[in-house]
């Protein structure tokens, strides 16, 4: 690979003498790695794996399998991340947040960082995850869904938006659109697309979402700003916005270990950067910024008032703790304690997912979707049909299968983890996979 020359030339700059070890490490495949999800039941790994050393759930693999025919990967069981972006846990462990937070993460596409903080967070915390490409939203809808976690908000706005709407956040990520040079070796064509004009433009636009975090960010509150990119003009140079309104950079203790190199700019500690001869991973950026002033603890709104019908308690596991929104034709399902404001947000925010949107209504019928199978809430009264790796693949793939079932719901499981519904009818089942999720030419992949 050939690699763009005022690239080259910018990165002798930047690293000197380590030059060639740099274009060497360039040179190599890209590492693999996956982050489990702790809300889900254990699963054994077909595959050789060691721990990334700083994320708690994260493990290379030493091969590339094919992820689409493994069934725990659609069941949300595990994520398939870069490992060196697993930092933001090391990040969110700095600033010893404590107590119930309300956090976003404003460009959260499509959906690393929102589900490794739904893993980092306390249970009863909010987290806003937002996406302005609708496309995009649509993806990071798909995979917090699968993560099963109800402490949820999916909202479609551009950052300028959320700022408008005057909602402050204890915990800000911006893990900011950049002009993509740490993926150089693993994405071909962010190499063909680089140019200076483009680093540029993504240093405007990185500015202009920066001001728009800032704005959100709750006094006292923290911001973590991240890119896969080595531009100093994308990352450090920044630090000069943060500075200006008395904004701190704070110290990640794990930051100096492993090969992770910390960035100076103006005599300040401005963030901390991965490079792949020094880090096994990928190319990293990630600086820990403080807001001035003093934070007051984090109080939700009294719970809010559910809907009259009960239909849906026999299909939970606890009731009691959930409270039912019902919203054309969708019944969302909200934790007790952080109902009322989740609602307030909903109202505010318009988010396109928010909950857990657990059924929708068919006549005076709840039909179960997808959301509830994921949730790891459905009652252990309600039927299972647990299926073996052909059949699981079949069923993913939105295929028949050639099995029997009682009629009525029937939650699908492979290895104890739900994939999905089934309705069987006595002499077959309908296969209620959603048509968007299915693995597409299965046939190709067995």
């Amino acid at each position: 690979m050939t690699w763009p020359l005022p690239f080259i030339e910018q990165m002798k700059n930047r690293l000197g003498p380590a030059m060639p070890d740099f274009l060497e490490a360039l040179s190599k495949d890209p590492v693999t790695a996956i982050r489990l999800n702790p809300r889900k039941p254990g699963i054994a790994l077909p595959w050789a794996t060691t721990s990334v050393p700083w994320s708690a759930w994260g493990y290379y693999v030493d091969d590339r399998p094919s992820f689409t025919t493994f069934p725990p990967f659609h069941a949300g069981a595990l994520y398939v991340q870069e490992p060196s972006s697993m930092f933001v846990e090391q990040a969110v462990a700095a600033t010893q947040l404590q107590g119930p937070l309300l956090a976003l993460d404003l460009c959260g596409a499509p959906g690393g960082k929102s589900t490794h903080l739904l893993s980092l967070l306390a249970k009863d915390s909010l987290l806003v995850s937002n996406e302005a490409i609708q496309s995009r939203a649509s993806i990071l809808a798909e995979n917090i869904i699968k993560w099963g976690a109800p402490n949820t908000l999916v909202t479609q706005l551009d950052p300028e938006v959320i700022a408008r709407k005057k909602v402050l956040f204890d915990l800000v990520v911006v893990d900011a659109p950049c002009s993509g040079e740490g993926l150089f070796r693993k994405e071909a064509k962010a190499a063909e697309e680089w140019s200076l004009a483009n680093v540029k433009h993504c240093a405007a636009r990185q500015d202009r979402i920066l001001e728009a975090a800032m704005e959100v960010t709750a006094p006292g509150g923290f911001l973590i700003y991240s890119t896969c990119t080595f531009e100093g003009r994308e990352n450090e140079e920044h630090s000069t916005l943060l500075r200006e309104k008395a904004w701190q950079c704070c110290p990640i203790p794990m930051g100096e270990q492993h090969g992770i190199t910390p960035i100076v700019h103006q005599g300040h500690l401005a963030g901390y950067q991965f490079y792949p001869h020094k880090v096994k991973g990928e190319g990293f950026f990630i600086g820990l910024w403080q807001k001035p002033g003093n934070r007051l603890p984090r109080k939700w709104s009294p719970p809010a008032t559910g809907s009259g019908n009960s239909d849906w308690k026999s299909w939970m596991e606890e009731s009691d703790e959930w409270v039912a929104i019902e919203r054309q034709n969708t019944l969302h399902l909200l934790p007790t304690a952080q109902s009322g404001t989740l609602t307030a947000l909903a109202e505010v925010l318009n988010p396109r997912y928010f909950g857990l949107a657990a059924f929708t209504r068919k006549g005076p019928h709840l039909r179960p979707t997808q959301a509830l199978a994921m949730s790891g809430a459905v009652s252990h009264t309600i039927p299972t049909l647990a299926v073996d790796e052909a059949n699981a693949l079949r069923y993913l793939a939105r295929e028949n299968l050639p099995l029997e079932a009682p009629k009525g719901w029937h939650l699908i499981t492979y290895h104890d983890l739900p994939l999905g519904w089934a309705k069987g009818l006595g002499h077959r089942i309908n296969n209620y996979y959603p048509q968007n999720w299915r693995i597409k030419n299965l046939d190709k992949l067995r």
